[in-house]
């Protein structure tokens, strides 16, 4: 029965291309049905569309629209508490990383430090709307609510260190948005910018995404 077996189709691939490229497929397989009337199928007709170019438009379209949603949440703080944010996250970051490279085996009062400071960059990030840095924080800070509970088998050195680098990247991509982009040196305790050209940038990425990309990979 094609309803019940349809899912076991092979729906994408990846394959080289004569020039070593690496290319994606996506196929159909759509049923020809016997004209008896007695729903057999007689034939299969598959349809094969080459997807590499649109996934990379999907791709750049959401990296430009995360981009854009991050230059939001900056602009919505004043520089010099972003300052302050930024740092302070910096600092309980570095904490982390040193009490996880510092203990090969777990123990409560590790797990609880651990824990204890990745709530704090949680709940100051989501607090002041950074999204993207609040949810990197809880997904590490979840790893450590389990080990809080027991599951002593999720302290696997690599894991955690891998977790803490998502967090101290994602600090690290906010940061450079504020001193790259809306050109606010974290350096100083005040900084003057011009709106209009914050906006412009804003217009403009719009712009780009709605220009370089299918509206359905806007959603």
């Amino acid at each position: 029965n094609y309803e019940l077996n349809s899912d076991k189709l092979v729906h994408n691939m990846n394959y080289l291309n004569n020039k070593n490229e690496k290319r994606k497929l996506e196929i159909d397989w759509i049923p020809i049905f016997k004209h008896d009337g007695a729903k057999q199928i007689s034939k299969m007709l598959v349809t094969l569309r080459d997807v590499t170019e649109l996934e990379k438009l999907q791709a750049d379209a959401k990296r430009q629209q995360v981009r854009m949603e991050m230059i939001s949440q900056i602009l919505n703080v004043q520089d010099d508490f972003f300052e302050k944010l930024a740092v302070n996250c910096l600092k309980l970051i570095e904490y982390c990383r040193d009490l996880i490279t510092k203990n090969s085996e777990p123990n409560k009062e590790v797990i609880d430090q651990l824990f204890i400071r990745m709530h704090t960059i949680k709940g100051n990030a989501r607090g002041r709307g950074f999204t993207y840095l609040a949810e990197q924080a809880h997904n590490a800070e979840h790893r450590y609510d389990e080990l809080r509970k027991g599951h002593t088998d999720l302290w696997i050195k690599e894991e955690l260190l891998e977790d803490i680098q998502k967090v101290s990247s994602c600090v690290n991509r906010y940061i450079k948005i504020n001193k790259e982009v809306l050109k606010r040196d974290t350096n100083k305790s005040t900084q003057e910018f011009n709106s209009a050209q914050i906006q412009s940038l804003i217009n403009n990425a719009k712009s780009f995404i709605l220009a370089s990309a299918p509206q359905d990979a806007l959603g």
